[in-house]
């Protein structure tokens, strides 16, 4: 693999692309594709971990890599090898999936820290993404029966869609409790607009490893082909893991190099490193972690690696995990044996960081060496982007700056 071919093809599609002359028909574009798509292989090849099982496949698009465990067929993008969960992590989480999926012919996914677990020790929630190909007429009451069914270790809490609509959300604490019928009556608009609109549903789960975690179901109603179109657009595909059962006949994955896609994750990326740094420098971090390993610039692997494993963000990711799976649970009345439960094990979790000292890290400290990485980062790739090519440097300076 040849990190150098590998960024020139890169910056190719990038400036094919702002300049709308990225085609299936050209030559140039489909030397563009061959080539990137060897270097992906490559990269794929070097990824592989065979004390993980994980392993390239020709069964699947270029690109990703594949791992079974227990009843799971798990798809992984390169970029994600490296810092996948561990298998008793990666089962629970597979586990927690099936429960909150929605729909039947679904692509249902492991996003964000998520399938980070190896390389970030400490979370603040599950991130699920749920792409829904069943028809959307079925939509909403693919959501009713979803939230009156019974959980094995799960506790809706709250569902909100994306849209004008205000409120956005609706208290499932509240509808659960009461009489069914009466309840959906009283939101029967509000159900009857998710099959048009992005949506999620927050729960409560019990983690072997974390304790009381929130999980989100991202649900993206989606349309089959070949590339995303729509709702799908709204999440990347190179920071999902996609999930299926290994009998199933519903595997749908999206194509990794999808070329419009790339170049948008790949902006995405810089702008979260550039926006999030003040006052988010955690997720900033991510972002740029995410982005070195995307351009394969593994030399910033042991300084993010440090970081992400820091006492500083363990102990953000523990506080922020506690103080939603809180202010969840704030809804339930104090003598209900779910919000006993709750507390009884938020208080442990309390109990374990006082023992082990999280509240203690040097803030300062690590906001002084993620600037120093983030940065440097940030720099390093817009030079490399104006030495390729200084018109693209700009017009991906212009893109960052009208996209917000």
């Amino acid at each position: 693999m040849n990190k150098s071919i590998y960024h020139e093809v890169l910056f190719e599609v990038m400036s094919r692309v702002l300049s709308e002359e990225m085609d299936a028909v050209s030559d140039e574009s489909l030397e563009a594709i061959a080539i990137l798509e060897d270097q992906t292989r490559q990269l794929c090849e070097l990824a592989q971990i065979s004390e993980r099982e994980i392993y390239t496949s020709i069964d699947v698009p270029v690109g990703y890599l594949v791992k079974e465990i227990d009843v799971w067929r798990v798809v992984i993008p390169w970029p994600l090898v490296e810092s996948f969960p561990d298998d008793e992590t990666l089962l629970e989480f597979c586990n927690f999936a099936e429960l909150t999926k929605i729909g039947i012919e679904s692509s249902i996914c492991l996003s964000g820290t998520s399938v980070r677990t190896s390389e970030v020790p400490e979370i603040g929630d599950v991130d699920i993404a749920e792409y829904v190909f069943d028809d959307r007429t079925m939509i909403p009451e693919a959501f009713k029966n979803k939230i009156f069914a019974e959980y094995d270790g799960l506790i809706p809490i709250e569902l909100k869609q994306f849209s004008d609509r205000r409120p956005p959300y609706i208290d499932l604490i509240d509808v659960c409790n009461g009489e069914r019928d009466q309840k959906l009556a009283e939101h029967e608009s509000f159900f009857s607009e998710l099959s048009g609109c992005r949506s999620k549903i927050d729960f409560i789960g019990f983690s072997e490893k974390y304790g009381p975690i929130p999980i989100t179901n991202m649900i993206l109603p989606s349309q089959t082909g070949l590339r995303k179109a729509g709702l799908a657009l709204e999440s990347f595909s190179f920071q999902e893991a996609v999930i299926f059962e290994k009998a199933s006949l519903n595997g749908k994955v999206w194509p990794l190099l999808d070329m419009r896609e790339l170049f948008a994750y790949f902006v995405f990326l810089i702008k979260e490193c550039k926006r999030q740094l003040e006052a988010k420098p955690v997720k900033a971090l991510k972002r740029a972690s995410s982005l070195a390993r995307f351009l394969y610039l593994y030399d910033y692997d042991d300084g993010f690696s440090d970081l992400l494993s820091s006492e500083y963000v363990k102990s953000e990711a523990v506080k922020s995990r506690c103080d939603e799976v809180s202010r969840m649970v704030s809804g339930f009345s104090e003598e209900s044996a779910q919000s006993q439960k709750v507390k009884s094990a938020l208080r442990r979790i309390k109990l374990k960081e006082d023992t082990i000292g999280l509240n203690q890290s040097p803030e300062n400290v690590f906001r002084d060496r993620c600037y120093e990485l983030v940065e440097g980062l940030v720099n390093e790739v817009t030079s490399s982007l104006n030495r390729y090519d200084k018109r693209l440097g700009r017009e991906i300076d212009k893109y960052l700056a009208s996209s917000g």
